[in-house]
């Protein structure tokens, strides 16, 4: 039984999401890095890149906080809003090759623990808990997991139903991707797909097992430091984006290896 829930996201506005979309910081070079930052005010890459601007020497804990403050910086101007409610989201990701399509959500890290999310790849203690420590700095999580279900009609009559109408965002980036994303806020919707999840044995991590592990760790901590804890509290649940079997693409991962030592 798999426990995934709506939840009340911070997005950006219609407006100027296409503006505030970015990749990962890592897969930009220099030049695209500095013109992105010189020249578009909206990228979320000034909050994850804060030494950008000011270039002094950070700690790592000094780098969180800057972080987090920039972030609160782009909520009070409104470049952010919060959902009113608990929803989910449907996102389509159109490419030159493939069309994927899917859910994003919390899903809970006490199913991570119990082996509901399954996982196939060993993690490093040293970067769990670096990611845990900027999750509890900065408050915010901003790139899900990728999960897999077993392929389910519910949910996917769910998806059609949606696809049918205008998108919130529908925007491409220059790295010739179309995104689009629809806001599920209908009750009987999201009963459907969470009464489709509650019945799946389980889900598989995809992409993701450090962002995985740090959120567990996460909870498990601010758990014990909460007198008041229930199980109901966002620390307890994790942003995925799953996706069905059919709908995943495996790509291959080689190696070249150089030299075996001696």
């Amino acid at each position: 039984m798999a426990i995934v829930k709506p939840f009340q996201a911070v997005r950006a506005t219609r407006d100027k999401v296409a503006l505030v979309s970015s990749r990962s910081y890592e897969a930009y070079s220099t030049e695209e890095l500095a013109s992105q930052l010189d020249f578009n005010p909206y990228s979320f890459l000034h909050i994850i890149s804060p030494s950008y601007i000011d270039n002094k020497a950070k700690t790592i804990e000094e780098r969180f906080e800057t972080i987090k403050h920039t972030y609160q910086k782009f909520k009070d101007e409104h470049t952010y809003i919060k959902e009113e409610k608990p929803v989910y989201y449907v996102y389509q990701k159109i490419t030159e090759e493939h069309n994927f399509v899917g859910i994003i959500a919390a899903t809970s890290t006490l199913d991570y623990e119990n082996d509901v999310v399954k996982k196939h790849e060993k993690t490093f203690k040293k970067k769990e808990n670096l990611f845990k420590n900027y999750l509890k700095t900065t408050g915010f999580n901003a790139e899900p997991v990728l999960l897999t279900y077993p392929d389910n009609d519910s949910i996917d009559s769910v998806i059609r139903k949606y696809q049918k109408n205008r998108a919130e965002y529908e925007f491409t980036t220059r790295n010739k991707k179309t995104h689009l994303l629809w806001i599920v806020d209908d009750e009987k919707d999201i009963k459907t797909i969470f009464n489709a999840f509650k019945n799946t044995k389980s889900l598989y991590i995809a992409d993701g097992h450090h962002r995985s592990a740090s959120s567990y760790l996460l909870a498990k901590d601010l758990a014990q430091s909460n007198p008041n804890h229930t199980g109901n509290e966002s620390y307890n649940y994790c942003l995925s984006y799953l996706i069905s079997e059919s709908n995943l693409k495996i790509s291959e991962f080689n190696r070249l290896i150089k030299g075996l030592n001696g």
